[in-house]
């Protein structure tokens, strides 16, 4: 595991609360402190996840590590897979079909030829596979 991918996460309850997190988050900053690691302003943030029929009440708690306050997030993209905070997967099937889409469109300018088995084939070859994660998998709803 790297420094950078590290996540912390907590589940709010009475017991639980945004202080007991952002202590975590404190002692996260004195280890890195203590052992020299820097941790990379850009990957910081808050991500609260909850399901569609509760409300996000706890959006207002100031999260920061040393001097600098981590903003929130509707998103994250974590080991290249991009979900929400409903933990939906739409903005990632997105980005593959705009991904699959441009490249179907570039073989379509590129190739002079219009043999259907030349085309099939640089299909298969070169869009297939980003979309085989759709495939394989399911769209989820």
């Amino acid at each position: 595991m790297f420094a950078d991918d590290t996540k912390l996460y907590s589940i709010f309850s009475d017991v639980v609360t945004p202080d007991t997190l952002q202590s975590c988050l404190t002692a996260i900053i004195e280890w890195s402190d203590h052992w020299q690691l820097k941790l990379s302003p850009s990957k910081r943030s808050v991500l609260h996840i909850s399901p569609s029929t509760r409300s996000m009440n706890d959006c207002s708690y100031p999260y920061h590590i040393g001097d600098v306050t981590l903003p929130y997030v509707d998103c994250v993209t974590d080991l290249g897979v991009t979900y929400d905070k409903r933990l939906r997967f739409s903005s990632h099937i997105n980005k593959i079909v705009t991904k699959a889409s441009l490249r179907a469109k570039l073989i379509i300018r590129c190739f002079q030829s219009r043999d259907p088995s030349l085309l099939i084939t640089a299909f298969c070859v070169f869009v297939r596979p980003i979309l085989n994660i759709i495939l394989l998998y399911g769209a989820p709803c």
